[in-house]
């Protein structure tokens, strides 16, 4: 399992939209949630891509939310679910969803504020 979070600015409807239109490349959208409540929203988006070689599917679930400004905060989380000899496998193809999503991402960040392998924070102890 594999996160990032992130900081943008932007309207929340147009941030949702690119986040839904520019996750191609073999993912699809498996499931949506949208709520809200006062001035906050939240989305929250399932994609999935299917590896029939390499026997595994890789799924990221997108959270975007907004307290009512203009500022708003993405999670995303990748999880592997391998059939595959090697967990190797399953993690690449984790961090080659996130970087997709960087790569979507790129010019409408503020910041980078967090990216961590859940693998590597459990071997700290965290």
């Amino acid at each position: 399992m594999t996160k990032a979070e992130y900081r943008l600015e932007g309207d929340f409807d147009e941030r949702l939209a690119l986040l839904e239109a520019g996750m191609g490349d073999g993912a699809t959208l498996v499931e949506s949630s949208d709520f809200g409540e006062g001035g906050a929203r939240c989305a929250v988006r399932v994609f999935a891509r299917h590896s029939m070689v390499r026997g595994e599917r890789t799924s990221l679930c997108i959270t975007l939310f907004s307290a009512g400004g203009r500022a708003l905060h993405l999670s995303a989380v990748a999880i592997g679910d391998s059939r595959a000899a090697s967990l190797k496998i399953s993690a690449r193809s984790e961090k080659s969803f996130l970087e997709a999503l960087n790569e979507l991402l790129l010019g409408c960040t503020e910041a980078f504020a967090d990216e961590e392998d859940e693998t590597k924070q459990r071997r700290r102890g965290n």
